[in-house]
């Protein structure tokens, strides 16, 4: 090879050494930000949903009254001698007017009526029990982002009413293939056995399916209830009791066939039980005067385990004592929220880690010691969560009007920034600059498969005079959206998205744009470390928008709840900031370090020409030689 070889050789070296970065995907490393252990929220801050005339708007612990869907948490409550409402908030903050459910008006309670979210639609079913021949009602909707419900159907009876018998206490539910249950009091005069019916069909209409209703036992009592919990296979344990009673249970398959009776040991006060169910177990709490009782069911062996103790009140009885149970889904750990020990007007919750089986310490959560609990049974929360967040439901005041308060728990949006710990990192190589956004673990965790539409992460920064900000945005359980903005003449632009908005995101894997000029990976939290929202841009496309130097200035992390899955630029966008991380008014900075501009790539494709150039300059040298 000669001087002319030689020469376009060294052109092939030059084109292929300084290809553009987009040609190879990076990912790089990231380290803590400095100056970022400082966030604005501490947890949510209880909040008034409304006021009600009706000391027992909200009960009973065993039912369930809200939940969260489509960006908003719901509640639904009773009004005394007028009828039932539910009010929505997009931070369980500041709460929408009341709507109607347009049930009958009359003396409601509480007790009345019961809620189940099933991710994608709620169920309701009430029985007005003023008088006996009341009918059982059902009804199935779509919750909207908008607060409105979108009905599946018109209201259909579950249990026609017939004369002579009174419906109370429901209790619904949906089995593991989708079909909803339902379980009630049925009062005939003398006795009050417990009842389930099933629908067979899941589209909003109900059909009573084929050996249903079913009196699950003949055990009657002045309080009894009936509670169904979902197993496997579409089966159910029907669980029931009165004050004073054990704990007891059947299981029942979808053609309505019961197990034997089993029971717990302990007994209980004023019906005062909740529980959840995970695969063929079933979780359960309830509560004499002076403890808090957990049992876990066990279908394989039709048994209740051994009880064990979660609070104990050793010095004296505690009024009406009520435990509330919610699961996080993803971890299986259990919340048991209660109230009124070891100090009274305080709300309290445990943790039962499926790790190890062993239960956290209390954690004194709220105080209302201003208006005091209206009582110590006045609780209902969520069955499991919805989009990493436990909500939970009480009364205050111990006259009317009641206050219906809320506060919730929260593991997605709260950016892990506390003293000692840096709620921000970056990184950068020779092609991308990368920032992450920690979140904490502790309590739920960020979990990409339980993401709620509209939760937000976002980082802005400055690099020379230009402002950038990188954001995603949820729009369902594990899908999503990033975008890339920039402010030229002050207006915010998006510069470049990445829809995946049509498919399923995973923990762990990067997702980069047809450009490969921005990506984006999410890492679901632990038991034992945080969650991270990485987001990433390629350095020469900063450039070409308008950056300049290696320093990177006011970075800050935010995140949001309900934000807009459509506008995708930063700020609230509809929705309502929850995070800031460094906290207040401040910033943080960071210097992107200098590496050479040499890819890794052009090497590995330069070498096998050098060996071709190399190879035929020793042939030319031999037939030189000859």
């Amino acid at each position: 090879m000669g001087k002319k070889g030689a020469g376009c050789l060294a052109i092939l070296v030059l084109v292929v050494t300084f290809m553009p970065p987009k040609a190879l995907a990076t990912d790089p490393s990231l380290d803590d930000i400095t100056g970022t252990d400082s966030s604005d929220w501490s947890g949510p801050s209880p909040s008034t949903a409304t006021t009600t005339t009706d000391s027992l708007a909200i009960s009973d612990p065993f039912q369930r009254k809200n939940f969260y869907a489509n960006g908003l948490f719901w509640v639904f409550y009773d009004v005394r001698w007028d009828t039932v409402y539910y009010r929505t908030s997009k931070d369980g903050i500041s709460w929408s007017s009341a709507t109607s459910l347009g049930w009958p008006t009359g003396t409601w309670y509480g007790g009345m009526f019961s809620i189940v979210f099933d991710g994608t639609y709620f169920h309701y079913a009430y029985a007005f029990d003023v008088s006996s021949g009341n009918a059982l009602k059902y009804r199935r909707g779509t919750p909207n982002s908008d607060g409105t419900i979108t009905w599946s159907a018109a209201e259909q009876t579950a249990v026609a009413g017939s004369s002579g018998i009174t419906i109370s206490q429901p209790c619904i539910t949906l089995d593991s293939d989708g079909y909803p249950w339902i379980g009630y009091r049925r009062y005939d005069g003398t006795n009050k056995y417990p009842y389930v019916t099933k629908s067979s069909t899941k589209d909003g209409t109900w059909t009573t399916a084929s050996g249903f209703p079913v009196r699950v036992s003949t055990f009657t009592a002045a309080g009894t209830i009936s509670v169904p919990i979902p197993l496997t296979g579409g089966k159910m344990l029907c669980l029931y009791t009165s004050n004073g009673f054990q704990v007891k249970g059947k299981s029942c398959d979808g053609s309505g066939n019961l197990g034997s009776e089993v029971h717990t040991t302990d007994y209980i006060q004023s019906a005062q039980m909740s529980a959840v169910g995970q695969g063929d177990y079933v979780h359960l709490v309830w509560s004499d005067n002076y403890y808090i009782r957990y049992t876990k069911y066990d279908y394989s062996s039709n048994a209740f385990g051994t009880n064990s103790t979660v609070v104990s009140s050793v010095q004296s009885a505690i009024s009406n004592w009520a435990p509330v149970l919610s699961i996080d889904a993803a971890s299986n750990n259990l919340y048991c929220f209660y109230s009124g020990y070891p100090t009274a007007n305080h709300i309290y919750y445990k943790i039962k880690f499926s790790s190890n089986g062993s239960w956290s310490s209390a954690t004194d959560w709220i105080s209302e010691t201003t208006d005091g609990l209206t009582d110590n049974n006045r609780l209902t929360g969520f069955y499991q969560d919805h989009g990493r967040k436990i909500g939970l439901v009480y009364l205050t005041k111990g006259s009317s009007p009641y206050n219906v308060r809320f506060s919730y728990l929260d593991g997605s949006c709260d950016i892990a920034g506390k003293t000692g710990v840096m709620g921000l990192q970056a990184g950068n190589d020779a092609e991308y600059l990368a920032f992450a956004i920690k979140l904490n673990y502790t309590t739920l965790g960020f979990g990409t498969s339980g993401m709620p539409l509209g939760d937000k992460y976002e980082v802005n920064f400055t690099i020379g005079s230009m402002d950038f900000s990188m954001l995603f945005v949820a729009t369902a359980a594990s899908r999503g959206k990033f975008a890339l903005c920039y402010k030229p003449g002050g207006t915010w632009t998006a510069a470049e998205t990445i829809d995946k908005s049509g498919s399923d995101i995973a923990s762990g894997t990067r997702y980069a744009s047809g450009t490969g000029y921005t990506a984006f990976k999410l890492t679901d939290a632990t038991s034992s470390d945080y969650g991270y929202v990485k987001l990433e841009v390629s350095r020469s496309y900063l450039t070409e928008l308008g950056a300049s130097g290696d320093s990177v200035t006011n970075i800050v992390g935010r995140t949001y709840l309900a934000s807009s899955t459509t506008n995708l630029l930063p700020g609230p966008q509809e929705g309502t900031k929850i995070d800031r991380c460094p906290s207040g008014s401040s910033t943080a900075s960071y210097t992107m370090k200098k590496i050479p501009e040499f890819p890794l790539g052009g090497i590995v494709l330069v070498m096998p020409l050098v060996a071709i150039y190399l190879r035929f300059r020793r042939r030319s040298a031999k037939w030189s030689a000859a």
